[in-house]
């Protein structure tokens, strides 16, 4: 019997790629560097790797038109 329990960490912790985000919303991933770049989707950079969190992408989603 398996006794280890699957959880998901929450939304806000689980961070994605641009490019993971460009693969969901089929488009590139430069154009969701721009949407960073505008401010439309905020991002965390730590030097050159940027992540976003899930929650900001489901924010993202419910608010506009991709």
């Amino acid at each position: 019997m398996n006794t280890h329990k699957h959880t998901l960490p929450p939304a806000e912790e689980c961070n994605l790629s641009t490019a993971a985000i460009a693969k969901r919303w089929s488009c590139s991933a430069m154009t969701v560097k721009r949407r960073i770049k505008s401010g439309e989707l905020r991002a965390q950079k730590n030097g050159r790797l940027v992540r976003v969190a899930l929650s900001e992408v489901i924010r993202y989603e419910l608010e506009s038109t991709i």
